[in-house]
């Protein structure tokens, strides 16, 4: 990382919690080892520093960054976390450099994937050190904790007492008190232009409770919007921060996005549910008091948004919104769906998609609402498929999909795809050309696209349950991190409760559990990432004729040979179990010229090639078998040599004959000696 001298240097901490000390402790100040970088130089270091101390020096120096391996090792919650970022210099940002979540590696590993020598064991001090080069190199994610949003909470003032002839009259005094207080704080934000979300909860005379999620900064509606408490009305405003820790990193271009439809249930409780162009389901999710910000992080990474929808027809501000923050289409069913219809549609989902949870009725009015809209468009989309599959060369079916989901034509779609892949072609033209080396294949073309379409087929199918692990694993990252916050807040909190410790059993039990669970799901996802990975290696092979699809069953039946005449498979047969082959299965196999392929063979028939599987590259695809293509080869050479041994026999037995013959002769004649070529004429 060169800068010229009149470029600021950048300046960046390193940090390591000592051994024997815990940021949660009352009794003494946790301790650290401490280094100072400027652009990759050691201009300072301490062995150990009290958290008092570390606070102090970061003032001193006002480092650009503070990296660490852990951000909990400085405080043990978001709270409190949120809290000593106000005691650190304003432009000092918080680097974990290990990664977060499902992406957090060993320290030792980001620094050699960085190009950083790692020798031995770590201390404190080489830590610090390494955590401050992972974050000059550019490693690491950012902490964030603030949102730059507002939550005001309108809400009764006082508790009303059950009973008395004066209830229900000072219930809906409060209520109306509650919606004209709602209506008021409504107006100045519109008058204002703020962008902004509400949900509220309807009683009778007016509502119950409201909430507004304003995106802007609290500082933004001071003068504004004011806190009130009196005997009808209680107005809170606070700034919203995340449940959970938030870190950002540096989002990798995938290179492809596939189109996604947004179902969404608002309210309190808000249900949101997204699903692809295939009608596959990604996503469901319920929470009290989502927001838009929410929505869009959840769905961010499951593709690109090509539609939302609702159940209603009569669709709330908060779904409007959505859809135009995103400029996409709001699907709105004619009528509102009822209860029924759409519980139809949802066990039609899962008896199509099993592993899809739905927890409760807004999850489930979300997924309803995604497929009706996704009904509206599900035949131009198989269309649009048909259509770009006909295409000799390839385009990219999922950007010609989002496009027509979008509003284009099919035509329209795949002719934009169709000025890329030309615009392509005159790029490799324009490149230096690559001589390749033609390939025979002993599959014809035809057989050879219907069985790389059944691969293909096997791919979706295994990217599918690679979803679906994927999401699995995520649920349990997440439901982990919380037990383990939830029981380190708990053992810091309380002591001597047989209540407490009951309940840390049982979050023990419960993370136990998950962690046996999270060990299934990785080894079941490692197996079909191997799977894929497998199968699109061979299909590879079969483009380049690397591989041949050789016949395959249990046991024989003579049934088996129209079977290879019929559908072109090469004139040999595995069986998997040869104990099944008789004698008249050999004449008969002979006959038509079939060899025998046997895993191990304990018995050799004389008249058919029996070759050994083993010695042999293969792979099995559930019952389909791909040999290497050189068992053409040695199955001729095993033919010709029992034609060569049949010769050989018809021979020896023709000179046998003769032999007998002449021994008969002499014996007749009286001749204890073979006579010579005279007297056997004279005689």
């Amino acid at each position: 990382m060169n800068k010229s001298n009149n470029e600021k240097k950048t300046i960046i901490a390193g940090v390591d919690i000592l051994p024997g000390y815990s940021p949660s402790s009352s009794n003494k100040q946790p301790h650290y080892a401490l280094i100072f970088l400027r652009d990759g130089e050691v201009i300072d270091s301490y062995d150990d520093v009290s958290f008092a101390r570390l606070i102090r020096l970061l003032w001193e120096y006002k480092p650009d960054i503070l990296a660490i391996d852990n951000v909990f090792e400085l405080k043990e919650t978001v709270r409190e976390l949120s809290k000593l970022l106000s005691l650190f210099p304003p432009n000092t940002r918080i680097v974990q450099v290990t990664g977060w979540g499902p992406e957090a590696v060993n320290i030792k590993t980001v620094a050699r994937s960085l190009g950083i020598e790692v020798h031995g064991k770590l201390s404190p001090q080489k830590t610090a050190y390494l955590a401050a080069m992972i974050a000059w190199k550019g490693g690491g994610a950012t902490l964030r904790l603030l949102e730059e949003k507002t939550k005001i909470i309108v809400t009764k003032g006082r508790s009303v007492s059950h009973g008395g002839m004066s209830y229900n009259r000072f219930m809906r005094s409060i209520r109306a008190a509650i919606l004209a207080t709602t209506k008021e704080i409504k107006r100045i934000l519109d008058k204002n232009k703020f962008d902004y979300d509400v949900t509220f909860k309807k009683s009778m005379g007016g509502l119950e409770r409201s909430v507004f999620i304003v995106y802007a900064p609290r500082e933004k509606l001071y003068g504004l919007i004011r806190p009130v408490k009196n005997k009808s009305v209680r107005v809170v405003i606070r700034p919203i921060y995340r449940e959970k820790i938030v870190l950002e990193t540096p989002r990798k271009k995938t290179g492809k996005s596939r189109g996604i439809i947004i179902g969404l249930d608002p309210g309190i409780y808000t249900g949101v549910a997204a699903i692809d162009l295939d009608g596959t389901p990604l996503m469901t999710f319920s929470s009290k008091n989502l927001d838009r910000a929410d929505i869009l992080g959840m769905v961010s990474g499951l593709g690109r948004v090509v539609m939302v929808a609702t159940d209603v027809s009569k669709p709330p501000a908060s779904v409007k919104k959505l859809a135009a923050t995103l400029n996409v289409q709001l699907y709105v069913p004619d009528r509102d769906l009822s209860t029924e219809e759409k519980q139809e549609i949802v066990r039609d989902i899962k008896a199509k998609y099993p592993w899809i949870e739905i927890d409760d009725t807004h999850e489930r009015d979300a997924l309803a609402a995604a497929y009706k809209a996704y009904s509206t468009i599900r035949d131009k989309m198989i269309q649009a498929e048909a259509k770009a599959s006909e295409m000799t060369f390839p385009i990219n079916v999922d950007r010609v999909k989002i496009m027509v989901a979008m509003g284009a034509s099919i035509a329209e779609a795949i002719e934009h795809e169709i000025e890329k892949a030309v615009s392509m072609v005159k790029e490799e033209v324009r490149a230096p050309r690559k001589e390749y080396r033609r390939t025979s294949s002993t599959v014809n073309e035809k057989e050879l696209m219907d069985r790389i379409e059944n691969l293909t087929r096997k791919i979706k199918v295994l990217e599918a349950e690679k979803r679906k692990l994927l999401e699995q694993l995520d649920l349990y990252r997440k439901r982990i991190e919380e037990l383990e916050l939830e029981l380190k807040t708990i053992k810091t909190t309380h002591s001597g409760s047989d209540e407490l410790a009951r309940r840390i059993y049982l979050l023990e039990q419960e993370n136990k559990d998950l962690s046996t669970r999270l060990k299934k799901a990785l080894d079941e996802l490692s197996r079909v990432r191997n799977e894929r990975d497998k199968i699109v290696e061979i299909a590879k092979k079969i483009v380049h004729g690397s591989y041949l699809n050789i016949l395959s069953a249990e046991v024989f039946t003579p049934s088996l040979i129209s079977v290879i005449r019929n559908n072109g498979y090469p004139p040999i047969i595995h069986i998997r179990n040869p104990g099944s082959l008789l004698v008249e299965h050999a004449l008969l196999l002979k006959q038509e010229r079939i060899g025998l392929l046997i895993e191990n063979p304990q018995h050799v028939y004389d008249r058919i090639p029996v070759l050994d599987l083993s010695e042999y590259d293969h792979v099995f695809l559930g019952n389909e078998l791909f040999v290497e293509p050189r068992i053409i080869n040695d199955l001729e050479r095993a033919w010709e040599e029992i034609r060569r041994k049949e010769e050989e026999d018809k021979f020896v037995k023709l000179v046998k004959l003769i032999e007998n013959y002449k021994k008969e002769r002499m014996k007749r004649l009286g001749l204890k000696k073979e006579p010579s070529l005279w007297e056997f004429n004279n005689k």
